[in-house]
Order: C-alpha cells, then sequence, then structure tokens
C-alpha cells in the first residue's frame, strides 16, 4: 500500500522540450520537477500566465502555489514523485 504526504508548494516555471513543472518549497528552497497528475484545464492556465523571462531548457512564471502530494523527501531534500492535488487559488 502506497502512503503519500502533502504539502503546499510554489510552481515558479516549466519545462520547455518535455511537460514538468518548476517547484520550490514555501521557503524558496528548490522542490524538484512535477510530471505527474496534471489536469489538462491547470497545465492551459500556467502556460498563458505572463512569463518573467526564460532559458535554454525553462520558462519562469509569476508564481502560483498548488498542493501536491509526494512518496517521501529524497536525500537531497526534493519531493519523490510529486503529484498534482489541487491549485490553491
Amino acid at each position: 500500500m502506497a502512503y503519500y504526504q502533502y504539502a503546499n508548494v510554489i510552481v515558479n516555471g516549466y519545462r520547455k522540450d518535455e511537460f514538468g513543472w518548476i517547484l520550490s518549497y514555501e521557503d524558496g528552497r528548490y522542490a524538484g520537477i512535477m510530471e505527474l497528475g496534471v489536469p489538462q484545464q491547470e497545465k492551459k492556465r500556467i502556460y498563458e500566465m505572463s512569463k518573467k523571462g526564460e532559458n535554454d531548457k525553462f520558462v519562469f512564471i509569476e508564481q502560483i502555489s498548488c498542493y501536491v502530494k509526494y512518496r517521501n523527501i529524497t536525500k537531497g531534500g526534493l519531493l519523490r514523485l510529486p503529484s498534482f492535488v489541487s491549485n490553491n487559488a
């Protein structure tokens, strides 16, 4: 049986080449990339947000909060398998 933990995180941007949202903890530390469970309407909402900048791999957006579930925290301090639960709008 899989047990999950839950957290509020910040979406800072997204990858250009394949789906993935850049996440950070509420204190600003990098939390990983979310690739799972994001509904199409949420993806569209993120892609329509105003851009704050970009580089070769990522587009950065105005920060928004969302609620995710994850398996555990890795040794490197990242969320393992973060998956979208809801937006905090």
